[in-house]
């Protein structure tokens, strides 16, 4: 992978980052305005929102360390 790949990988990563963080805080909303299960599956998506922004943001951070 060439320097270039790196960086827009990188940028790839963090601007998916952001948008699932944006993702986790609509369904946080959804799931306060919810009630039951679709409140309990809202919440669930938001989290899993979360990890997956946090995953993507450790990649960029690993390719990071390597350019």
């Amino acid at each position: 992978m060439t320097e270039n790949m790196k960086i827009w990988l990188r940028r790839l990563y963090l601007e998916a980052a952001e948008e699932h963080r944006g993702a986790a805080q609509n369904e946080h909303l959804w799931a306060l305005g919810s009630e039951g299960e679709t409140a309990m599956l809202h919440a669930q998506n938001s989290v899993e929102h979360v990890k997956f922004a946090e995953l993507l943001t450790t990649w960029a951070e690993n390719l990071e360390d390597e350019i």
